[in-house]
């Protein structure tokens, strides 16, 4: 019996699915394939019936993003389950990788993971939680990004104990909570992805949006420890300071550059500044989170 389940949320993306199921199915060890359906009107049904290997779930309706990966989680057989978006595709080691690293304390292991974006590649390192819990939450939401991290593998019962939210960020408040039990480790391995979802283009005033539930989530998953209200209350203002204050601040000091600097001057730091995101680590300044608008 496969380890592992890897469930594949879908809908509408036959030409990229197959990819995804390949990446899949290439795994270095037995793995259960599951692919979930919602209700797609593309060739994505004939494909998947006609491959090999693979549990193929397809819903008579559309059911939304969130009730299509609880879907896929709810159908897994295995001790251990991720969750792999139908236009992102996996090393072959992928799972082999997060395994080993899967301990005891360790609720959460997950690969690096690569952007491809039209012609340029975007590296983020996965997320490296450790010590106590308050200080596992708060790195978290000072740090979260395009949060590949989602796409790691955890054991299946933790997962579905762990409720997803059918919410924008949905996908930061699952693996917050995930941090909030335990250590979440970086395997040496990269999932790779192609798009983001609903949440790419969010300005301040989605991100203020999320204060409230993100609060919400951090106290209710603290308060008894004694520092729940004051930890939901550093948890937001991280996220603020991360994805509304920073930005602004950054776009002050471009708009300056290029009122003071002499225009070829100008030129030559925003060359080197693009440059610079090109090769970067990790680019905080494009955001992906989603749960995913898949399917």
């Amino acid at each position: 019996m496969p380890t592992v389940t890897i469930g594949i949320p879908t809908r509408n993306r036959a030409d990229r699915l197959t990819r995804a199921v390949a990446s899949a199915l290439a795994q270095d060890q037995p793995v259960e394939v599951i692919v979930c359906d919602n209700a797609s009107t593309d060739a994505t049904q004939a494909l998947m019936e006609a491959t090999a290997g693979i549990r193929y779930i397809r819903h008579a309706a559309d059911l939304g993003a969130k009730a299509n990966f609880q879907s896929a989680l709810d159908a897994a057989t295995s001790e251990y389950f991720m969750w792999l978006a139908d236009d992102d595709w996996l090393d072959p080691g992928y799972i082999s990788a997060c395994l080993e690293v899967l301990r005891d304390e360790v609720v959460l292991a997950a690969g690096d993971a690569r952007y491809h974006w039209g012609s340029d590649l975007h590296h983020e390192f996965a997320a490296e939680l450790t010590g106590a819990p308050w200080r596992r939450l708060l790195r978290y939401y000072r740090t979260v990004a395009s949060n590949g991290t989602f796409y790691g593998v955890t054991r299946t019962d933790l997962r579905r104990n762990v409720v997803l939210l059918d919410t924008l960020a949905g996908d930061w408040l699952h693996v917050a909570r995930l941090a909030a039990q335990g250590q979440i480790r970086r395997a040496k391995t990269t999932i790779h992805r192609e798009r983001g979802g609903a949440s790419d283009n969010s300005g301040p005033a989605t991100m203020r949006s999320f204060v409230l539930p993100i609060m919400r989530a951090v106290y209710e998953d603290t308060r008894g420890q004694g520092f729940g209200r004051a930890l939901s209350g550093s948890c937001a203002v991280a996220v603020w300071w991360n994805w509304s204050a920073s930005r602004r601040i950054r776009e002050i000091a471009v708009t300056a550059s290029r009122r003071i600097l002499p225009q070829g001057t100008y030129r030559h730091l925003a060359s080197v500044r693009r440059s610079h995101d090109r090769r970067t680590v990790h680019d905080r300044s494009r955001h992906r989170c989603r749960a995913s608008d898949n399917g």
